[in-house]
């Protein structure tokens, strides 16, 4: 399946990517007649005299990246398939790629001649495969987006694909054939839509661009009709056999950066071995590659898409053997996906200069690559480690710092109220409420509607700035209601049974890889921000366990005793922070770094802001004037709430079992949930719009988050932070959410077909869509319609997370079980007490028994465990987060 779907896209991709104008169907024909006869001679060759097993050699779809690296660094082709581009021109790019992969290859013979391949077997393993095969998926986004783009035919052939590869997988079509033996017809039933979902789904999607094409329907210069003007005559013209040979396009050239991009991507694909044979013929019968040239464009987007979909799903199936509770994996897995995106978009932004021509095409070549960022980050680090403009949503100018203490201040005070609150009539336990990541998708796709920042520290008026911040307050207040709607009705059991690991992984994965901009904009703007990082990933990774001694005076003994706690696992964020900002301390103490760099500790924005700031201040709703609703954000902000349900849950049942209760009661949860929604109301009328979300730590804390607000010198203190050392906390904070949302795979059957491609579709789809709507707007002639749509087809993670709900819900072929939805584990018994409501509360709803029958109440008194058996609530479903 995967193998066809390699063969098909090669030809049409690298004779795309030579920009050959009106001899690109030409050049198609003799791609795929030359792939299929090197692949079956190779296939051939491997199943005789190699591995000796059914392995068919096909083309890989690794080498992807450095052929669209290379055609980038070429730039964009504007010739038209109808535009005449003299043979020398395109001959030279597809000898440079045939020559330099056919260098690249030596590495193939090298490393089995020298019997290196067991070093690789011994150190490559799915901590480093997950993220490399991951972002060769995600790498190909663009180029399916724009296939996808062109022509609605293509939504058609991939919807075919879907519900041929989910929907019928196992579905036995029955076949008539003659019985040689019974002497009669006879009936045979096979899968046949599993076994050929590319073949059927792409012959019926052809079919229906034929159909139209001749009714006139689809027009001739159209992508998707069959009566193209470069496809005219091709068949016909096409000589019935063609044995292609070495430098049929001229003698080979080596280009250092291509040879070294396709060094680092080697694969093939399994079949028997009487296909190399047929591949071969065919091959050799070039009538059939002139047919297969002659397939609409877009639908070859489809096939792409759902090839790079399956890539995605059998990556994250390697994840079955890893141990997913371990900080130490998820983190490397996190960070080199991250890692693996950021890099890239920075040197495509910004190139090496060196002043060397060749050097700058290596390096340049080799840093934009994706897979291999990511794949050699994960190498090492597995292998080491033992066990642009502001972007600004409001965009206050010069007021930004100030801004930033008040919004400081509010964020402890609402986040001390909400915490205080949930210990003591939520859920009971030492929940700690803070922001919640998951806002930052619908904000960033409300600035993206806005436009890009332009201010940087000049004036701005403050009804403009105020006003902007005023919407976000007033979109995330009403979106917030659900929060307490979905507590007070009870509909939190609904998530628990229907939303599982299959729509938690893509959802948290898009989450975090919609942050790349904004990390790669505040990690290159400063080299503090690496320095940062690299703290952070040795105190979170290396260092994460070593116990570190502390000297204290024991009173018992009268003498000095020595302690020791793993102080960098405990406090990685608080301690590299600490280092970072003293070292720009002294930098900018000495001139090295200057005022007005972003990691200068003498900004001018921040000069005398601790000074001017009040010892004591009150933050109070409607301080930045009336609350404005905009529907779009409010949507958004709804996604992101619903997806804020979700992590909430999981860490109810997480503080739990670190206090030593049994899992939460149902009304507990669903109360809970209001306090959530009643925090997050509370945060976004102070002009936090951020949310709310859980996380452990004593009800006191509550009461001290609440101090520390009002205490505005701390917020003053905190908001001269240089920038560029935020986007380091960003960077492992969002590589740990990427890394724990792989972790729910560890419930999830990694061996079967149907999960594998929700999850590799949700990936893709969740960047594709957002990224043609970026794009390409809706308009529909209301402007609020637009607004709406707009804002919701932007959102990564509601795109990729809605799909995989749908899907993981819709779909049959899979238990409760496969799904990750298994019932309740046998766990200890554990006591209730903690879940319990005071006694004063207790009391009073016994007088007014009523109101028990309320969702969010106890129907009784958790006091006693054996009334309150039927109580407990699943949630091994839901995300640990």
């Amino acid at each position: 399946m995967v193998a066809l779907s390699a063969y098909l896209i090669f030809p049409f991709l690298v004779a795309d990517a030579v920009c050959a104008g009106n001899a690109t169907a030409r050049l198609r024909v003799d791609l795929i007649s030359a792939t299929f006869i090197s692949g079956g001679v190779a296939t051939f060759i491997q199943s005789t005299f190699g591995l000796r097993l059914a392995i068919l050699h096909g083309a890989s779809l690794a080498f992807l990246a450095p052929i669209q690296t290379y055609q980038v660094s070429l730039g964009e082709c504007t010739a038209g398939d109808d535009t005449y581009v003299p043979e020398e021109e395109w001959h030279i790019k597809l000898a440079t790629l045939s020559g330099s992969l056919m260098t690249a290859c030596c590495l193939f013979v090298l490393i089995g001649a020298t019997g290196a391949v067991g070093w690789f077997a011994r150190h490559v393993g799915p901590i480093t495969i997950v993220p490399l095969l991951t972002l060769i998926a995600i790498s190909t986004v663009p180029t399916i987006e724009q296939k996808l783009s062109s022509h609605y035919m293509a939504i058609v052939e991939l919807v075919l694909l879907i519900i041929f590869v989910v929907f019928l997988e196992d579905f036995q079509v029955p076949i008539p054939y003659f019985s040689w033996e019974k002497r009669k017809i006879a009936i045979a039933r096979a899968p046949v839509f599993g076994q050929f979902p590319y073949l059927i789904s792409l012959g019926i999607a052809w079919l229906i661009c034929y159909i139209l094409s001749s009714a006139a329907i689809i027009s001739d210069d159209s992508p998707a009709s069959t009566k193209r003007n470069e496809t005219h005559g091709l068949i016909a013209n096409a000589p019935w056999v063609k044995v292609p040979y070495p430098g049929e396009y001229g003698g080979f050239r080596v280009n250092t950066a291509v040879c070294l991009g396709f060094v680092a991507a080697v694969a093939s694909r399994v079949t028997v071995q009487l296909a190399g044979v047929l591949s071969v013929a065919l091959g050799l019968f070039t009538k059939s590659a002139a047919i297969l040239a002659c397939i609409p464009d877009p639908l070859i987007g489809s096939i792409l898409c759902l090839g790079m979909s399956m890539i995605a799903g059998v990556a994250l199936s390697n994840l079955k053997v890893v141990n997913l509770s371990q900080t130490r994996n998820l983190a490397i897995m996190g960070l080199a996906l991250l890692l693996g995106l950021v890099i890239p978009s920075h040197f495509t932004k910004s190139p090496i200069k060196t002043g060397n021509d060749t050097w700058d095409e290596v390096l340049n070549m080799l840093l934009t690559i994706q897979m291999l960022i990511g794949g050699l980050f994960a190498f090492l680090m597995d292998i080491m480690v033992p066990g642009a403009s502001r972007k600004d949503p409001v965009c206050a100018g010069q007021a930004t710092a100030r801004l930033r203490v008040n919004l400081i201040s509010a964020t402890f005070v609402s986040g001390g109220i909400a915490t205080f609150i949930q210990s003591t009539f939520g859920l009971r336990l030492a929940i700690l409420h803070g922001t919640s990541l998951a806002f930052l998708a619908p904000i960033q796709a409300y600035q993206t509607l806005n436009g890009e920042c332009t201010a940087g520290d000049s004036y701005v008026p403050e009804e403009e700035w105020q006003g902007r911040l005023a919407t976000l307050s007033g979109s995330l207040m009403i979106a917030c209601c659900v929060f307490i709607l979905i507590g007070a009705t009870g509909a939190v059991g609904l998530f628990a049974r229907h939303v599982g690991p299959i729509t938690i992984v893509p959802l948290l994965t898009l989450l975090a890889i919609s942050t790349v901009p904004t990390i790669e904009e505040k990690l290159s703007s400063h080299y503090m921000a690496i320095v940062e990082l690299v703290l952070l990933v040795v105190f979170v990774v290396f260092l994460e366990h070593v116990q570190v001694p502390i000297p204290y005076y024991s009173l018992g003994k009268r003498r000095m005793a020595v302690a020791r706690t793993p102080l960098f696992g405990q406090f990685p964020y608080l301690l590299s922070l600490g280092i970072a900002w003293f070292i720009c301390y002294i930098l900018s103490s000495a001139a090295i770094i200057s005022d007005d760099s972003p990691a200068s500790t003498k900004r001018n924005e921040t000069h005398g802001l601790i000074a001017n700031a009040p010892w004591v201040k009150v933050p109070y709703p409607g301080e930045y004037g009336g609350f404005r609703v905009n529907t779009a954000l409010c949507l958004g902000f709804v996604a992101s709430v619903l997806s804020s349900v979700i992590e909430n849950v999981g860490s109810y049942k997480m503080g739990a079992r670190v206090s030593h209760q049994g899992n939460p009661p149902v009304d507990n949860v669903n109360r809970a949930v209001m306090v959530e929604g009643l925090g997050s109301m509370l945060a976004a009328s102070l002009g936090v719009s951020t949310g709310v979300a859980s996380r452990v730590t004593v009800q006191l804390a509550g009461v001290l988050s609440v101090a520390l607000g009002l205490f505005t010198k701390l917020a003053a203190i905190l908001a001269c932070i240089p920038d560029p050392l935020i986007g380091s906390i960003l960077c492992l904070g969002m590589s740990m959410i990427a890394g724990v949302a792989l972790s729910n795979l560890k419930v999830v059957n990694l061996s079967q077909t149907r999960n594998l491609a929700i999850m590799g579709l949700a990936l893709l789809l969740g960047l594709v869509v957002p990224s043609h709507f970026t794009k390409s707007p809706i308009r529909t002639g209301s402007d609020t319609w637009d607004e709406v749509l707009n804002m919701l087809l932007r959102i990564q993670m509601l795109i990729g997370g809605l799909f995989a709900f749908l899907m993981d819900n819709l779909v049959p072929g899979a238990s409760r079980k496969d799904r990750g939805l298994a019932g309740e584990e046998e766990e200890a018994e554990f006591p209730l007490d903690g879940f319990a409501l005071p006694d004063w509360v207790d009391s009073g709803l016994d007088k007014m028994p009523i109101l028990r029958r309320l969702p969010f109440l106890p129907s009784k008194s958790h006091r006693d465990p054996a009334k309150t058996a039927a109580y407990a609530f699943d949630m091994d479903t839901v995300l640990k987060c």
